[in-house]
């Protein structure tokens, strides 16, 4: 089949396709990068009603690109995920993280948060992702001696 567009019929994520090398495409279990749903269809863009188009979200992407974003792995913007762009994001959430950067890529891996409250989440890696492993209440300091520096 010919088609220049994946489109999810669930959340309107749609993959323009630009260049060649379809085929990396081919077999590939269709699911979208935004919501995860299988319900991703190919279409030629022309023959889709442009009313449709206007409310999707459409990203133009490599085939190469499209086969990374409906693996999971994100669309290029996303991919950047470096320790301090990780710490950044967290800290707007009030929540502190133990990152590091993943030497020779955009990658960081993330040890533990720690909430605003002192709890800290460790985290670990598994066959299905991130898994929290141990969740230790941490008593910040003022909680436990209010009165300033300990004697």
């Amino acid at each position: 089949m010919n088609y220049n567009l994946l489109l999810c019929h669930r959340c309107a994520t749609g993959i323009s396709l630009i260049g060649d090398n379809r085929s990396v495409l081919e077999g590939v279990t269709l699911r979208c990068p935004s919501c995860r749903s299988e319900n991703v269809h190919r279409h030629l863009q022309e023959e889709v009603d442009p009313t449709i188009l206007a409310k999707s979200s459409i990203w133009s992407l490599t085939p190469e690109e499209a086969l990374m974003a409906l693996e999971g792995i994100g669309f290029p913007e996303e991919q950047h995920c470096d320790a301090d762009t990780v710490r950044r994001l967290l800290q707007t959430a009030g929540v502190t993280v133990s990152v590091t950067d993943v030497e020779g890529t955009s990658r960081s891996v993330v040890d533990f948060l720690e909430l605003p409250s002192g709890t800290r989440l460790y985290l670990g890696s598994s066959a299905h992702g991130a898994i929290v492993y141990r969740i230790a209440d941490r008593k910040r300091p003022s909680d436990v001696w209010p009165f300033g520096d300990m004697p």
